[in-house]
């Protein structure tokens, strides 16, 4: 990078902010704020066409992550957000990148492995845990089997004909999954039976050829979005009983 970056980090605890400043080299990035909360966030002046690296450092609600991050691209649309979390959550994960981070990083790293990803989200790459990309090969290999397990008997799961091969309604729940909702809350929201959830859900796995809900929820990730209509998804079960 030939100029320095505009950074802002964003976390509770000023030991994590202060030390994720360290981090960063002083002549790549240059930390113009540490931040505490939504409301600092909304200090901050908007400017359309200022680049800005937002280093956000998640807690306990993800619904307060997505906040930050909606109210940081509202502001900087040219902003990439990297989201620093405690543990790997493919919930939390989609809530984040729905709302618009390009970046979603484990604080297990060590400095070195989150510098260069943080270098590759400036660059405009986008950045995921690597348990994405094995919960994504175990999803599309057919019947349970490992690729490099049997090569000869893996091939991809069947794909829908179609972009959206779901009614109207099962669009719907579709991204209630993919939002981390329980049959029950799911049902609630339409004002319909568990009973009825569940059958939507069986002609949604039948459809999109998925053995579990969070099969399904990752199709949403390539072919559905926060309308029904664009890219994005996943989360899993909740519960055993939620188990389809």
């Amino acid at each position: 990078m030939s100029d320095r970056v505009d950074t802002v980090v964003i976390g509770h605890h000023p030991l994590v902010r202060e030390g994720l400043a360290r981090i960063l080299p002083s002549d790549a990035y240059n930390v113009v704020a540490q931040l505490s909360e939504l409301a600092d966030v909304e200090s901050l002046a908007e400017d359309p066409a200022r680049p800005l690296l937002c280093i956000l450092v998640a807690g306990e609600s993800s619904a307060c992550t997505g906040a930050l991050i909606a109210t940081l691209r509202q502001r900087q649309p040219l902003s990439r957000v990297v989201v620093l979390a405690q543990r790997y959550d493919l919930a939390d994960l989609v809530s984040a990148i729905r709302a618009g981070a390009q970046g979603y990083l484990l604080d297990t790293m060590c400095s070195d492995a989150f510098l260069k990803s943080v270098s590759l989200i400036v660059q405009g790459e986008c950045v995921l845990p690597s348990a994405v990309l094995t919960c994504i090969r175990d999803t599309w290999t057919a019947d349970g089997v490992a690729p490099q397990a049997d090569a000869s008997r893996a091939k991809p799961a069947p794909r829908p004909p179609g972009p959206t091969p779901l009614s109207c309604r099962e669009n719907e729940i579709l991204q209630c999954v993919a939002e981390g909702a329980s049959n029950k809350v799911i049902a609630r929201r339409f004002d319909i039976a568990e009973a009825t959830v569940k059958v939507h859900l069986k002609a949604i796995l039948r459809k999109l050829g998925a053995r579990n809900r969070t099969q399904a929820a990752l199709w949403s990730v390539s072919h559905l979005g926060a309308n029904g209509t664009a890219p994005l998804g996943p989360t899993a079960p909740t519960s055993d009983h939620d188990a389809f």
